[in-house]
């Protein structure tokens, strides 16, 4: 996948699994790895880059944010929890990290 394809299963993923996680208190794992996949990808594509867009950079503060306040509240499994927070800021920091916003 190139960058905008990337960008754009990364926000369609987010808006399948942070519902679910607010109305049942799960976690689709499948879509929860695909999309930390993705951001992996996304990193790798962007290494060279000065530039994210925002609504990229956004989304991936949103559900990071959101993220850990739900799995607080509703994701009982403190192992599983510790495990997915980790993986998820790791690769919004790979992300993220040394990026300026695009305009």
């Amino acid at each position: 996948m190139n960058q905008t394809e990337l960008e754009e299963r990364i926000s369609k993923l987010i808006l399948i699994v942070l519902p679910q996680m607010r109305v049942k208190g799960i976690v689709l794992q499948e879509e929860f790895n695909e999309l930390l996949n993705c951001m992996e990808q996304l990193s790798y594509l962007t290494i060279d880059k000065d530039i994210i867009s925002k609504k990229l950079a956004f989304n991936l503060f949103y559900f990071y944010t959101q993220t850990t306040m739900e799995f607080e509240l509703y994701i009982k499994d403190k192992e599983a929890q510790g495990d997915f927070l980790v993986r998820l800021y790791i690769q919004t920091m790979n992300v993220l990290s040394g990026l300026h916003l695009d305009r």
